[in-house]
């Protein structure tokens, strides 16, 4: 990996008058106004970071590089044409010859190259397309396949890839992103190659559904979320949506172990409930897949925001109904807890009360389940679980002989 400063691989292009000075301090400088435009910035700024985290190529041992593209014949680029060439692999696979992120630095010093490239620079916007780079040197080929960004449409372009100009060279890179907005994601996921991955995958895991109603069922969910990307929200999101691999456990092999969870980028805590929360608040967050396919791992988030439906107003109101339900709970527990709780102090009041009569010992015997609830047997063969209630038939029993000092102790 490189260790090359930021600030040195940018003072490495202007000490080779490949940018100016001016272009350096302008870029360097970051509190100053700058006459850069926002994609020489963005071309500077991935150099410094593709620097820090990729591997930077030693033109000196090649003797040839071959790009490939999506459409089009290959071009033949020689080495000492080049001032920098980084390659970064892809997080996401195994493989040192798949790369997501690459900075390829055009020198334009040499005045053929000049004139080459003003007079075709216009049309030279397939550059942003590459597929492969074949590097040759010291009788040996390596190919790398590039890995073009999830939000792409895989037919026409790679938006993760850009040109662009900068004094005298041309700056051709891709600086992969590690989280994408749900809008942006969900838009993506309609392309036909992007779509059909979902469906492929999907279906691996259920055969028995039939191919039509898979696609019917997530072309629908993909239309109702978009549709919610138009509402807009005054508040930012707290939570990113991350989905992320999680141990394998056989009750869980459905899932493929992924793990969709909401995450808090404040604190780093995961949090279950993405399928309680609506299309409009999931719309808003961003998504973050760092280990597999992202697609692959789309699915099945799309399939956890699903439990409740697809619809978005019979799924809004079973998401309201839960979560009315779910409050209900809280409250219960809380009025148990409070029961518990008022119990315990009245229990050791009482036994302060009482120290020297001999049937103490009997009566907190008797009465100390109602500070912990009742217990049952749920499944036969396991231990009992503890119910949060109080024995209704003992609650009654301890009123009727302690109700009128219960509440004048405990309030």
């Amino acid at each position: 990996m490189a260790d090359m400063e930021p600030e040195n691989v940018i003072s490495e292009l202007a000490g080779k008058n490949l940018i100016t000075a001016t272009t350096a301090g302008d870029y360097l400088a970051k509190n100053l106004q700058t006459s850069l435009s926002t994609g020489q910035q963005a071309a500077l700024q991935a150099l410094t970071v593709l620097s820090r985290d990729g591997n930077v190529v030693d033109l000196s041992l090649l003797i040839q590089i071959k790009i490939y593209f999506q459409a089009g014949q290959p071009v033949i680029i020689q080495p000492q044409q080049l001032a920098k060439l980084i390659l970064k692999p892809d997080a996401s696979t195994n493989s040192a010859h798949e790369i997501n992120g690459f900075e390829l630095i055009i020198d334009l010093t040499l005045k053929k190259h000049q004139a080459e490239f003003e007079n075709n620079l216009s049309q030279l916007t397939h550059l942003q397309n590459i597929t492969r780079l074949e590097l040759f040197g010291q009788g040996k080929r390596v190919n790398y396949s590039v890995n073009w960004s999830p939000m792409s449409n895989p037919v026409v372009e790679n938006v993760n890839q850009h040109l662009t100009k900068l004094d005298r060279a041309v700056f051709i890179y891709a600086l992969p992103k590690t989280k994408y907005s749900m809008r942006m994601a969900v838009a993506a996921a309609r392309y036909p190659r992007n779509f059909d991955q979902l469906i492929a995958e999907f279906h691996a895991r259920n055969p028995e559904r039939a191919l039509p109603e898979i696609r019917r069922v997530f072309m629908t969910q993909l239309s109702e979320m978009l549709k919610a990307a138009t509402l807009k929200r005054e508040t930012k999101p707290k939570f990113e949506l991350l989905v992320d691999k999680s141990k394998a456990r056989s009750d869980e092999e459905f899932y493929d172990n992924w793990d969709p969870v909401l995450f808090d980028p404040r604190s780093g805590e995961k949090y279950a409930g993405i399928n309680m929360e609506s299309y409009e608040s999931l719309m808003a967050m961003s998504v973050r897949i760092p280990h597999g396919p992202f697609w692959q791992g789309f699915t099945w988030l799309l399939w956890e925001i699903s439990w409740f439906g697809i619809l978005t107003e019979p799924r809004q109101k079973a998401i309201d109904k839960a979560e009315q339900s779910l409050q209900n709970q809280l409250e219960e527990i809380k009025h148990f807890d409070d029961a518990t709780n008022r119990m315990k102090r009245f229990i050791d009041w009482y036994v302060k009360q009482h120290i020297s009569d001999p049937n103490l010992p009997d009566f907190v015997a008797k009465y100390w389940p109602l500070t912990t609830g009742r217990r049952e047997p749920l499944i036969a063969g396991e231990p009992d679980v503890v119910i949060t209630e109080q024995d209704p038939k003992l609650l009654n029993e301890f009123m009727a002989n302690y109700g009128a000092e219960y509440y004048r102790v405990t309030g």
